[in-house]
């Protein structure tokens, strides 16, 4: 979604995932596991992300507001850690957030020691004439 000029996104997203064991591997390929979240992002990050969960026949569907819904079925906690599922995101997303915090504390500081640089006085300016 388009917000301001700033490219907004929230609502469910889908993720691959990924295993840390061999079976795990064997079995996201077999039943073709996903990974689908509640995302509020901004510029393809992930500002907030929750309610996530590992899941197989997941199906998207566009609606008419520009937000995505998602219909899954969600495995168990036992076949997560079992299979050592983990969500397979790219740097970007994982960790533009920081990037962004990165940016803003630079603008916040660059304000700040703009407004605190000391201002000439008013004879100060008048001598310099």
């Amino acid at each position: 979604m388009l917000l301001a000029g700033c490219a907004v996104h929230w609502g469910p997203h889908v993720h691959p995932a990924d295993a840390t064991t061999r079976e795990g591997r064997a079995f996201i390929l077999d039943q073709n596991v996903r990974y689908v979240d509640k995302t509020l992002g901004l510029f393809f990050t992930d500002i907030i992300n929750w309610g996530g969960v590992f899941a197989i026949d997941v199906v998207g569907q566009e609606t008419s507001e520009d937000t995505t819904s998602v219909s899954y079925r969600a495995l168990n906690a036992d076949a997560v850690a079992s299979f050592g599922l983990v969500p397979r995101k790219s740097w970007w997303a994982a960790n533009g957030r920081w990037v962004f915090a990165g940016l803003l504390a630079l603008i916040v500081l660059g304000w700040l020691a703009g407004s605190l640089r000391k201002k000439p006085t008013p004879a100060q300016v008048q001598r310099s004439r």
